[in-house]
């Protein structure tokens, strides 16, 4: 519903990039060649705190009575199969940027779909 070279903003009040990064990631592979992510940081106050977006988290788990304590994980392939009915492949970083079939680096920090460009403001 967006109009060619129009703009979309997406904010929350939490700085969980699970709800932060990992949805703007998913939407903008969802949409990728018509869609990127701008670097807006010259039209922003400087009397704003912020940093750029994240490119890399882990997941918490809480875990589940005696089935598992609490767990932290890098990508979706070390979840146990019984969590993931709440872990989700999208909610990773690795899930939009392993790329390794074309010849680029597996490198948690390499950004293909910006988003450093991503703008955590601070209080």
């Amino acid at each position: 519903m967006l109009r060619k070279g129009g703009r979309i903003v997406y904010s929350t009040c939490t700085f969980n990039p699970i709800e932060d990064e990992a949805v703007v990631a998913a939407a903008v592979a969802r949409h990728i060649k018509q869609v990127k992510i701008l670097d807006v940081s010259k039209e922003v106050s400087p009397h704003l705190k912020y940093r750029p977006g994240l490119t890399s988290w882990k997941v918490f788990h809480r875990g589940k009575g005696k089935k598992g304590g609490p767990e932290y994980y890098k990508n979706f392939d070390e979840v146990d199969d019984w969590r993931k009915k709440i872990v989700k492949e999208t909610m990773f970083t690795s899930t939009y940027t392993d790329f390794n079939n074309d010849g680029r680096s597996k490198d948690l920090h390499d950004d293909p779909l910006g988003l450093k460009n991503c703008m955590r403001f601070y209080p």
